[in-house]
Parts: structure tokens; C-alpha cells; sequence
């Protein structure tokens, strides 16, 4: 029985131990955390503005593209980005110069086509014998000179609409500034020559 003894009490003592382990501070075992910290407002009826932000990009009513009918050099911009225009208000103004000189070399062409043609006329009464060769000379330069002008008269149109205008009520911007100044050629490219039949 002295093993049944030694069981008895180390079972004994091993209780006393796991008892005596609980047994600690029993108020930091049943501690609860404190309340949180809420800010309280009473309650008011009013109306309240509503604003939201967007992101996105304006577009007019009515966009009005503004092309160059003819090349040149912007002189001025007579108008301010963003302010309505209306049909005919100058908004550009394109340099003059080489139109009126393209003008000019017109009529210079044309004036001499006119006298080699009644240069080609006088040689056709001059001779009888010569008369065939003559005839054949007028016709050239009376192709000649229908197409000086018709140079003339495209010189003249260039002349007249240097300037572009919108259409009522449209507003420009500098976008459009931009790209009509991109698409212009330089006129010294363009020049009609004269072929010889």
C-alpha cells in the first residue's frame, strides 16, 4: 500500500500546484478595454450643397474649324482665345506681299503673251508665204495667253481671300491656329510654266 500512498499524495500535491496557478490577480483577467472616444452632434435640418468634381474636357456647342485657303505668313491674330466671333470678323491677317507679287508676275505673263500674239498676227498679214507656219504661232500664243489668264485670274482669287472668316458665331482657338498654320505650303513651289507646242 505505500505505492498507493506515494500515488495519493503526488496526485495530492499535483492538484494543489495547478490550483495554486490559477489562483492570480483576478482583476486583470476580467478586465474589459474602455469605451471608444465618439463625438456626438445634435441633429439640424438645413439644405446642403451637393458639388461633385469630374474630370473630362469641354467641348462647344459648335466647333468651328478654321483651315487656310491659301499659303502665307501670320501678320496678326486679331481676335482673343475663347471670345465669340461672328461671320465676318477678321481674324487673321496673312502677310500680302507675296500674293501681290504673284499678282504682278501674273499680268507681267499675260501683257507678253498679248504682244507675242500680236507680234504672231502682224507676221501672218506680213508674208503669204510664211502664212502657215504664222497660223500655227497664233494658236500657240493664244494658248498662251488663255492660260496666263487663267494664272491671272487665280493669282486674283488668292489675293482677294488671303484672310479666312468663319461662320456666324463659331469661336476659334489656338489648336486650330496651330493647325492651320501647319498645313500651309509656301507658295514659291507653285509656279505655272509655260510649254511650247
Amino acid at each position: 500500500m505505500i505505492d498507493v500512498r506515494e500515488a495519493l499524495a503526488a496526485l495530492l500535491l499535483g492538484m494543489v500546484t495547478v490550483a495554486s496557478a490559477g489562483c492570480g490577480d483576478a482583476s486583470r483577467a476580467t478586465a474589459t478595454p474602455p469605451p471608444a472616444v465618439v463625438k456626438v452632434e445634435p441633429v439640424v435640418e438645413r439644405d446642403v450643397p451637393i458639388s461633385v468634381e469630374y474630370v473630362g474636357t469641354l467641348v462647344g456647342y459648335i466647333n468651328a474649324q478654321i483651315r487656310a485657303r491659301v499659303a502665307g505668313h501670320l501678320v496678326s491674330q486679331n481676335y482673343t482665345e475663347g471670345s465669340p466671333v461672328k461671320a465676318g470678323d477678321l481674324l487673321f491677317q496673312v502677310d500680302p506681299r507675296p500674293f501681290q507679287t504673284a499678282a504682278d508676275q501674273a499680268d507681267a505673263k499675260l501683257n507678253l503673251a498679248e504682244s507675242q500674239l500680236s507680234q504672231s498676227k502682224a507676221q501672218v498679214g506680213a508674208s503669204q508665204a510664211q502664212v502657215e507656219q504664222a497660223i500655227a504661232k497664233v494658236a500657240q500664243d493664244e494658248a498662251q495667253v488663255k492660260r496666263a489668264e487663267a494664272t491671272q485670274r487665280q493669282t486674283e482669287l488668292d489675293v482677294n481671300r488671303y484672310t479666312p472668316l468663319p461662320s456666324a458665331g463659331r469661336s476659334a482657338s489656338k489648336s486650330s491656329t496651330t493647325r492651320s498654320r501647319a498645313i500651309w505650303p509656301t507658295w514659291r513651289r507653285w509656279r505655272p510654266r509655260a510649254r511650247r507646242f
